[in-house]
């Protein structure tokens, strides 16, 4: 099969991986209790096309979660955090007047402390939009492109946290996002840190279809200004969590000892026997590691990075 042509820059990517179906289905059950099956439509594999001009990862072909898979996960705790990260980082640049456009906005909670009258969220998912509308938001069960097919007033500062990397459609998404955003005002994107640990672990399925359809980098934020009318202001790479520790160091003893043995190195994803053996021998010294990274100094790269955009 050719590689596909690059949604952001059109320019001819590259296959770096394919990922049997049957895997993907195995890690949900196993991990999360979930059965995605239905979610791939009888197809046996995704493959991972990489650009190498802007350095956008794509999954082919982009397969989205349905309505029925994310409330799967929304009874789980962690899904909707009260508070982020990129939350604090975008709110250095908001101002009590702005008006804000939350794009997948779940249970609204990056509007806390913020004039309700100021905001307005988009969200697909009825049982987070039920939690943003008890908190007395505004919310649209719409698309961001659809919204800008409206040709609303345009807003202060558009935010779509967590959001791009659940999209089939990359470009036509961020394009959206430009045309619903002010000249000179702000657009800010948040995703998973394709630089960062988590992507050099095994089996973390979430980073995978149904679930994501893409990845990106720093590379991917500093290049985006190029195909976009875009300012850079500044990009931030979130510091590794406590939350993550355990799992962090979890992955770098088994890369270690994967090194150390002279082992092939695990797929992405890896339902092999041997894959798991080696997730049980490490788990405890993973353990002993973690209690290490108690001194922030000693920590890596976090999962998230955050980009912040002044629209042309």
């Amino acid at each position: 099969m050719e590689a596909p042509r690059c949604l952001i820059c059109h320019s001819e990517s590259r296959w770096i991986h394919t990922i049997p179906v049957v895997d993907l289905v195995a890690q949900y059950r196993r991990q999360l209790k979930l059965e995605v099956a239905a979610e791939f439509g009888g197809r046996s594999e995704v493959r991972i096309a990489r650009c190498p001009c802007c350095d956008f990862v794509s999954f082919v072909p982009a397969i989205t979660g349905t309505e029925g898979f994310y409330r799967g996960l929304q009874g789980r705790g962690w899904y909707y955090l009260a508070d982020k990260p990129e939350f604090s980082t975008a709110r250095r640049h908001l101002r009590r007047n702005h008006r804000i456009l939350d794009v997948g906005c779940g249970s609204g909670a990056f509007a806390q402390g913020h004039p309700v009258e100021n905001y307005l969220g988009l969200e697909y998912t009825a049982e987070a939009i039920a939690m943003a509308e008890a908190r007395g938001l505004s919310v649209r069960r719409q698309g961001v492109e659809a919204y800008a097919a409206t040709k609303p007033e345009p807003h202060d500062m558009v935010c779509a946290f967590q959001v791009l990397e659940h999209v089939a459609d990359q470009r036509a998404f961020i394009t959206a996002c430009i045309d619903v955003c002010r000249p000179g005002g702000q657009i800010v994107f948040s995703t998973p840190n394709a630089d960062s640990f988590a992507n050099a672990a095994c089996n973390l399925v979430l980073n995978f279809p149904p679930h994501h359809t893409a990845w990106f980098s720093r590379r991917f934020w500093l290049a985006l200004p190029q195909y976009f009318p875009l300012r850079l202001v500044e990009i931030v790479e979130e510091p590794l969590e406590p939350v993550h520790l355990s799992f962090y160091a979890d992955t770098l003893v088994r890369a270690a000892l994967v090194d150390w043995l002279g082992l092939r190195p695990p797929a992405p994803i890896d339902d092999s026997l041997g894959t798991r053996v080696l997730a049980r021998l490490t788990a405890g010294l993973g353990r002993i590691l973690a209690r290490g990274l108690a001194d922030e100094r000693l920590r890596p790269k976090g999962q998230s990075i955050t980009a912040i955009y002044e629209r042309g």
